[in-house]
């Protein structure tokens, strides 16, 4: 009883908007799930990932173009009917002790019309059912019976022997996988490695300062301002969801030009990749501040910067300390497609443990080897 009426009530508002990024970071990941290569094979799966991929890396900008244009219209569409009614509905999970003012209606009309729509079929549909009476029919009996109690054991035993293969089979490559590596380890590679971790280390942190620089005073901004955020933040999802590789070959078409243009590149990349952790969850801890607690700060009239340091910071801490751990995941994953790619045959890259992976991969016959770029 308490789960059901306290834990899980108050996590939906948070659970909500956590997905809200977890899937646009799903979009994001799309190319490195759908196209990659191990040595000289390359395993590549229809969807939408692996069109910008192929586009980006044979230079048809107009293809990528055209691939982000398709995803950020599906964005669009998962935005209005999806995830704006989950986030209205999520506010009734919210504890205040007053109801404060009603807040602005996200969700537009011929979205409820929509849903109302979809919940006349189901209960359409539900309606031959609602008059069994499912105790009369005594199912318990049947699955008490002696064919279903063999059923259970075959399913159970079967269940078990497959655990158990699968177990073995995992262990037996996982030891063959660690004997082919130290039979080929070298002490160079632990200072390549190292060298690499440095560099990547260096743009993750510089990526995060501009990340924390401005997703946290936008989100303060539009947190205070309904009617503009109600028109950006749409956008921020949908730029939040396209993948890092359709922007690679854009930016190196400007920045090549420079001296650090590639390293800005990678960074810029990494910092697609992290960004938008902090930003939505510092705008979901803000979301989260109860309605009794603002009326108590606009009763007293307490304004800019006090405001600021007594009511918005501390309740966004908790979010951006979650966002900032998470966004450090991020940027690491995006490392791999942020520090390499290959363009028509020709190779950019920039020292890292990204790019270092990706070399390292590119050059494997037989054996997963980590050679100095």
């Amino acid at each position: 009883m308490e789960l059901k009426r306290l834990y899980i009530p108050a996590s939906i508002p948070k659970i909500i908007s956590n997905s809200i990024v977890s899937w646009s970071n799903g979009w994001y990941f799309l190319v490195a799930s759908e196209i990659f290569a191990v040595g000289e094979k390359s395993f590549r799966l229809p969807g939408i990932g692996s069109f910008i991929l192929v586009s980006a890396t044979e230079n048809k900008i107009g293809l990528v173009l055209l691939g982000i244009l398709a995803l950020a219209v599906t964005i669009l569409f998962l935005d209005m009917f999806m995830w704006r009614p989950l986030n209205q509905w999520a506010r009734k999970f919210r504890y205040s002790i007053s109801p404060g003012e009603e807040e602005e209606k996200e969700v537009l009309d011929i979205v409820i019309l929509f849903w109302d729509f979809i919940g006349t079929i189901i209960n359409f549909l539900k309606k031959p059912f609602e008059n069994i009476e499912f105790e009369r029919l005594n199912l318990r009996r049947y699955f008490k019976s002696r064919i279903f109690t063999v059923i259970e054991k075959i399913v159970k035993y079967a269940f078990v022997a497959v655990s158990t293969a699968a177990l073995l089979f995992f262990a037996f490559y996982t030891v063959k996988g660690i004997y082919n590596i130290v039979i080929t380890f070298k002490l160079s590679y632990i200072l390549t490695v190292l060298k690499a971790l440095f560099f990547s280390t260096l743009r993750v942190f510089s990526s995060y300062v501009v990340a924390v620089l401005w997703t946290v005073p936008t989100a303060i901004f539009l947190y205070n301002r309904k009617k503009i955020a109600n028109f950006v933040l749409p956008i921020f999802q949908i730029l939040s969801s396209i993948p890092a590789i359709s922007f690679f070959p854009l930016l190196l078409f400007f920045l090549l030009r420079f001296k650090f243009g590639l390293e800005l590149a990678s960074i810029i990349l990494i910092l697609t990749g992290m960004q938008w952790y902090i930003f939505f969850l510092v705008l979901g801890g803000l979301k989260a501040i109860p309605n009794d607690l603002l009326e108590v700060v606009d009763s007293y009239g307490v304004k800019g910067t006090l405001r600021l340091k007594r009511l918005l910071i501390p309740a966004m801490l908790p979010s951006f300390l979650t966002g900032t751990i998470t966004a450090m995941g991020g940027a690491w994953n995006a490392l791999v497609v942020a520090e390499y790619i290959d363009i028509k045959g020709q190779p950019f890259s920039v020292q890292g443990i990204g790019a270092l992976l990706n070399t390292s991969l590119a050059i494997t016959k037989k054996h997963f080897l980590l050679l100095p770029l």
